[in-house]
């Protein structure tokens, strides 16, 4: 009797530990709602058609209504690094930059958006992006990383900046 009983007890806890372990497929997750008030916006730009913000986990949002509602945008490389400056070279052309030296471009007023330039070897931020004509676009950071765009922000190449290593956290000029 001892025997049946081990031998039951036995495969009683086989049954459990299959089912534990057997593959399931998830019930599939509500679709959520990024909730403006409650992200981080690192930097936001207006353009006559909307407000653009970006921030923490490459958030990108725009608002048509000034403000009152938010829309997430389309990002082609969904990332989860931190977006730290946006500008608008146009009102359909707009750059953003961020933290492993992530730019992205947007050509239709920031509804969706194109990887440009992504450095994660590195994993230094760039802090701000600048641009003077819309043509000639600078994006700049720690540890003195300094990009030069010469065609709106479709190519970047790195520059060597005099600092050592200082970090750029603003860029301001005239035409």
């Amino acid at each position: 009797m001892r025997q049946l009983t081990a031998y039951a007890m036995s495969a009683l806890v086989i049954a459990a530990v299959a089912f534990a372990f057997a593959p399931r497929q998830p019930a599939p997750l509500a679709v959520t709602q990024i909730l403006a008030d409650r992200v981080q916006v690192n930097a936001l730009v207006s353009t006559p058609q909307r407000l653009i913000a970006v921030g923490e986990r490459g958030t990108l949002l725009s608002s048509d209504d000034n403000g009152r509602s938010w829309q997430a945008s389309q990002v082609g490389a969904g990332r989860d690094a931190t977006l730290t400056g946006v500008i608008a070279l146009s009102p359909e052309v707009l750059i953003a930059v961020g933290h492993d030296g992530w730019i992205l471009r947007s050509d239709d007023g920031g509804q969706s958006w194109q990887e440009r330039h992504h450095d994660a070897d590195l994993g230094e931020p760039l802090l701000g992006v600048w641009s003077a004509d819309g043509q000639q676009v600078v994006a700049y950071g720690s540890y003195g990383k300094f990009l030069v765009s010469s065609d709106a922000g479709e190519h970047w190449t790195a520059r060597e900046m005099p600092g050592d290593g200082a970090h750029f956290n603003g860029l301001d000029g005239g035409t």
